[in-house]
């Protein structure tokens, strides 16, 4: 009967969590994981063991494409393959300089190569809510994009679009619910 054992590691900003399986002798046959890197971007892998002949040495081999990185080879006879898609998440809390509670932020963001094309995630603090937000990127180095803000009240929340005047040709929509949503949204949340 094949057993699996789990285990994590968090080395230098480095994290992984690993799945292996064991046959019923102790010998491994495959493993699947997860590491995320010190820059936020997880690569998933998967690995099978006792293929090909184990003297064939090793090969590397990496395909970068505009929605990630696809990785696969051999070391021995294990065959491995892996995906880390341009996507990453991260989060931050600050406190506000207003004492009304904390602010936080927690977003995604896909790259294509080392530019941000989308974002999208949440902003708030603990008193007046959630705001949820989409940014898409423009790149290059011309200022394509005007500065624009504005936002309309709806019977369900805010609704805003602006330019960021920190990061150029960048256009966010964002939401704010009203009192009402913001408590249904709290509500499905703890279920």
């Amino acid at each position: 009967m094949a057993k699996i054992k789990n285990s994590s590691s968090n080395i230098g900003g480095t994290s992984e969590k690993r799945a292996t399986v064991y046959d019923n002798k102790g010998n491994r046959k495959a493993s699947v994981s997860k590491r995320k890197n010190e820059n936020g971007k997880t690569r998933y892998g998967v690995s099978v063991d006792n293929v090909g002949s184990p003297y064939r040495s090793a090969s590397e081999n990496e395909i970068n494409t505009p929605v990630g990185t696809l990785d696969y080879g051999y070391d021995g006879d294990t065959v491995y393959a892996g995906v880390t898609p341009n996507a990453y998440r991260t989060s931050w809390s600050a406190p506000m300089g207003d004492g009304r509670g904390t602010v936080s932020q927690d977003y995604g963001t896909l790259e294509v190569g080392n530019d941000a094309m989308l974002r999208g995630g949440r902003y708030g603090n603990t008193v007046d809510g959630n705001t949820y937000f989409a940014s898409a990127f423009l790149p290059g180095d011309q200022q394509y994009v005007p500065n624009y803000e504005g936002s309309v009240n709806t019977p369900v929340g805010r609704v805003g679009v602006e330019t960021n005047y920190d990061e150029p040709n960048t256009i966010e929509a964002n939401y704010t619910p009203n009192q009402y949503v913001q408590a249904l949204i709290n509500l499905l949340r703890r279920r």
